[in-house]
């Protein structure tokens, strides 16, 4: 979520059981390397999350992701 910090919204989403990463899998501390290949700013990369599906993920799981981060940008300080 641009311009919300990627921590804040993982935990904001964890009071809701929703369990997501900030930054890539590889990157744990450090910025992700695939979002600067991508030529993503610092700046917006430090607001990625990381979302991961399964075969057993569900349209409910994906509208309760979609509903929690809306309601995250709703409440949260925009930094």
């Amino acid at each position: 979520m641009n311009g919300y910090r990627s921590e804040t919204v993982l935990h904001s989403l964890e009071k809701k059981e929703i369990f997501v990463s900030s930054g890539s899998a590889c990157s744990k501390g450090v910025q992700s390397g695939v979002l600067r290949a991508y030529g993503i700013p610092d700046a917006q990369a430090d607001c990625a999350l990381r979302v991961s599906f399964s075969e057993e993920s569900t349209a409910g799981d994906i509208e309760a992701l979609l509903v929690a981060l809306d309601e995250a940008k709703r409440t949260l300080i925009h930094k």
